[in-house]
């Protein structure tokens, strides 16, 4: 956060992990901040990532006096198969919380999307219904196909 406010750096978005150490410091430094708990679903966890970032959400949405504001994080399409993304979609929807999600980062994910589903990533979450309802945030969007980029702008 010091490097980001020398810059000028006001405002910023992070997925990760221990994202209350993140808000504390927000609190204290006085920036503004977006966070989220990324979410991974290649593994079971038996729902212990959802809940972390539900308490994110409950904890810190609004605090620091309205500074941090939360959303939900499933990480990337690749580390999210079909069925706990469109639960993190309808959760979203649900509770009008937005949703902060890695694309295209690199041509390997473009690939293995390809392989296992025969669409390019922004197809898949575009299959899914993550753009018909919500407020989207895509992180890099490196490795878009020209029709994805058309995708995106409608």
């Amino acid at each position: 956060m010091a490097e980001m406010i020398r810059s000028g750096t006001t405002t910023f978005a992070d997925m990760y992990l221990h994202m209350d150490q993140i808000a504390l410091a927000v609190e204290e430094v006085g920036m503004r901040a977006s966070l989220t708990r990324g979410l991974i679903f290649l593994e079971e966890d038996q729902g212990r990532r959802m809940e972390e970032a539900l308490d994110l959400v409950e904890r810190w949405s609004g605090q620091a006096e309205g500074r941090i504001t939360t959303m939900l994080g499933p990480h990337a399409p690749f580390t999210c198969p079909p069925e706990p993304l469109r639960e993190v979609i309808l959760l979203a929807q649900q509770k009008k919380l937005p949703i902060h999600i890695h694309l295209a980062e690199t041509k390997e994910e473009v690939q293995k999307m390809r392989e296992k589903y025969n669409k390019t990533p922004t197809e898949y979450l575009y299959h899914l219904g993550l753009f018909d309802q919500l407020h989207v945030l895509l992180a890099h969007g490196v490795h878009l196909h020209h029709r994805d980029i058309q995708r995106l702008k409608g």
